[in-house]
């Protein structure tokens, strides 16, 4: 739902999207989490978006009308001590998984959807918690004494709407003390590192020429898994060098 909230300096009002999340079974959970336009078998032969006629919703307060769920995600990006950022080579049994041997691998950051379990202090369901419980789950980064590398920072960096699955999607900026090299070692041990096939790194500006030519799509070896890696990485590379310097680096550069 959506309300207009008062702002006392400006004298503005501006809108506060109210996110009220609900538990849901497993099936029903990922039944809409890969693609809305992808066609179901026979006897439908249609898309999850033409059966549920949804054609037109176009911003997160289409999500309330929905005949599904709505899974609630996070994308967070670590950055490691030697100002790497650690990517994720997708499974081949994954949901953007990768392409056959010979194209370019694809490849993710620390995904998430929300459980009942992502509470704070407080006992308020919040993304940040999910945010931290990905990091332990698929790199062993965090606070307990099995982590591999400690959560040394965790700054929220953005929040986008994907449109392909109806899905909100926070995104986080995460760093470790430890080495991409010393993180790499360890992290095979991690919960969750079936997910990914193997981890690889770049440096974490948008200076770097490897770094470009992923943004842009150009990568020799490797590209985005996924529009919500996509919008990680950006929103990460903005929170980190600002708008318009990460703007004017990728205009700069179109060959790179």
């Amino acid at each position: 739902s959506v309300k207009l909230r008062h702002d006392k300096t400006t004298g503005r009002r501006h809108p506060e999207f109210i996110l009220s999340p609900r538990a849901t079974t497993y099936y029903d959970f990922i039944s809409s989490s890969a693609n809305l336009d992808a066609k179901l078998a026979h006897p439908w032969n249609k898309s999850l978006r033409e059966i549920s006629d949804v054609e037109d919703l176009q911003s997160i307060v289409g999500v309330h009308d929905l005949p599904f769920q709505a899974k609630i995600g996070s994308v967070t990006i670590l950055e490691t001590s030697d100002g790497q950022v650690v990517l994720g080579v997708r499974g081949k049994t994954m949901i953007a998984g990768n392409n056959p041997p010979e194209l370019r691998k694809k490849v993710h950051f620390v995904a998430e959807g929300m459980i009942p379990e992502d509470r704070d202090e407080t006992g308020n369901l919040n993304p940040i918690e999910t945010s931290k419980r990905g990091l332990e789950e698929e790199l062993m980064v965090g606070t307990t004494s099995q982590s591999i590398g400690h959560l040394v920072e965790l700054k929220s960096t953005g929040f986008f709407f994907d449109q392909l699955r109806f899905q909100p999607c926070f995104t986080y900026l995460a760093k470790t003390e430890v080495s991409f090299d010393d993180l790499k070692t360890g992290a095979s041990a991690a919960k969750d590192a079936w997910e990914n096939e193997s981890l690889v790194s770049m440096p974490l500006s948008i200076d770097a020429i490897e770094m470009r030519q992923l943004m842009l799509g150009r990568h020799p070896d490797f590209e985005l898994a996924s529009n919500h890696a996509a919008a990680g990485l950006w929103f990460a590379l903005i929170f980190k060098h600002g708008f318009v310097y990460v703007k004017d680096s990728l205009s700069r550069n179109p060959a790179a």
